[in-house]
């Protein structure tokens, strides 16, 4: 990856770290800036800056008990779940106020706890519903902080 480098002395390695900031994003636009080429959107399926945060903050903070999707005793699987497939808003609602006692998820009953979710910020959540809705739902939807910051504050 193209760096923007200045370097610094590793004493314990006897050699030269390169640190500094990844700029490949910032040539390849300017490279097709000054081919002419505009930026389309992403084909579907690809990999966004918001679908890697998502899948990072789904690792810390859903994985221990949706697993990869799958579910758990404890937790109803959202891979091929209907609500997550079908109605974003409404894991947006869990993500920010839980979910507690019994309730029917695509068949299953579950009785148990998922802790509210609301300290993440609008652009966490955002992220990590683009993240759940794609992965786990196989629909392309693009979630905004916007439409969680609305989602908050219904229930103030």
């Amino acid at each position: 990856m193209i760096r923007q480098t200045d370097t610094k002395w590793n004493e314990s390695e006897s050699r030269a770290e390169p640190r500094g900031k990844f700029l490949l994003p910032q040539v390849v636009a300017a490279c097709l800036t000054l081919a002419g080429c505009q930026p389309t959107a992403p084909p579907p399926g690809a990999q966004t800056a918001i679908a890697v945060e998502g899948s990072e903050i789904y690792g810390i903070h859903c994985a221990m008990c949706h697993l990869d999707g799958t579910g758990s005793p404890a937790a109803p699987a959202l891979r091929g779940s209907a609500l997550v497939a079908n109605d974003p808003p409404a894991v947006i609602r869990t993500i920010l106020h839980g979910r507690r006692g019994e309730s029917m998820v695509d068949g299953q009953r579950f009785n148990g706890i998922m802790p509210a979710q609301d300290y993440l910020t609008d652009e966490e959540i955002a992220a990590v519903t683009a993240y759940i809705v794609r992965e786990f739902g196989g629909q392309i939807n693009e979630v905004s902080a916007a439409e969680v910051a609305r989602l908050r504050s219904e229930r103030k």
